[in-house]
């Protein structure tokens, strides 16, 4: 693994400020971080709130989110406490 900070690796914050700008780039998002080590949960629950909040319900965000449920990525608790408001305002 190759980070570049103390708390993100190697291209995650540029490829999560285009998830969170560009609807396109949340597949990306989701197959890049899929593809690094997960341990660094707390800032892909806040990029994963703000790319829900930026996109609200499609297909990329539920399969985004379907991928944190699924695969237990860094929180499992984030689908199902701490995004549950905005979750239940948009579904």
């Amino acid at each position: 693994m190759i980070n570049e900070s103390e708390k993100s690796q190697l291209g995650e914050p540029a490829i999560s400020v285009l998830a969170i700008r560009f609807r396109e780039f949340v597949s990306v998002y989701n197959r890049f971080m899929n593809l690094w080590d997960l341990d660094h949960g707390v800032i892909q629950n806040e990029v994963t709130g703000q790319i829900l909040k930026a996109h609200g319900k499609c297909d990329e965000v539920e399969n985004l989110l379907m991928d944190f449920v699924v695969n237990h990525r860094g929180d499992c608790d984030l689908v199902q406490h701490v995004l549950r408001s905005e979750l239940t305002e948009i579904w």
